[in-house]
């Protein structure tokens, strides 16, 4: 079953529906019965799966997804960089782009490789009206693995996927703070956090879907 909810999220494009996404959570977590939509937001509210086997968000494969959504639709791909903090645009091309992407989400992020390393939490945070879905590390986690921590947000008013939010070490005093969201734009901020290096601390990339 696992495997047919996980094959079925890799078709989602651009819109991911919070039923879907509720029903996968809920089966593979708790396995417990059918609920009406509205019983199980208000669950969300005070449910702790933090001792639970994470289930993971197809964090990977969302984004494999849309990748290939806009090579079909042939978009146009804008690369902003920052630098020194003055922005210069360039348009690049589509396979550039996509080989970037390729590296900057690896390694890859699903729960075959990472449900051992991180602790997962589900929880509606009404402060920013949104299903959050959180990744931490345990103690199980080694240096070698470069992801820190990532988080996924879910409009339940717009049945969409607002944003992922990853952050991954890139390097011995540097770390990438990536950003995503569907259907507009995909950013980098690469931090330099060696207390002996004063200069370039930070570096900011976007990439913008044009028409």
């Amino acid at each position: 079953m696992c495997l047919e909810i996980f094959n079925a999220m890799k078709k989602i494009k651009l819109k991911a529906s919070i039923c879907a996404l509720i029903c996968w959570m809920m089966i593979t977590s708790c396995d417990q019965s059918s609920k009406s939509d509205e019983t199980v937001m208000d669950a969300f509210e005070n449910l702790d799966t933090s001792k639970i086997s994470p289930t993971f968000f197809p964090v990977q494969s969302f984004i494999l997804g849309e990748v290939e959504m806009l090579k079909k639709e042939n978009k146009k791909i804008i690369r902003v960089d920052k630098p020194k903090g003055i922005a210069d645009s360039i348009n690049v091309p589509f396979t550039e782009w996509e080989n970037d992407m390729k590296m900057l989400f690896s390694p890859v992020l699903d729960s075959n490789s990472l449900s051992s390393y991180f602790v997962e939490n589900k929880f509606l945070d009404q402060s920013i009206d949104a299903i959050t879905l959180t990744y931490e590390p345990n103690q199980s986690k080694p240096d070698s693995m470069p992801w820190k921590n990532f988080y996924v947000y879910i409009n339940p008013g717009t049945q969409q996927i607002n944003r992922i939010y990853l952050v991954k070490k890139n390097g011995a005093h540097t770390i990438d703070q990536i950003t995503w969201v569907p259907g507009k734009f995909c950013k980098r901020v690469t931090l330099n956090e060696d207390p002996n290096c004063k200069l370039n601390k930070t570096e900011e990339q976007m990439f913008i879907w044009g028409e």
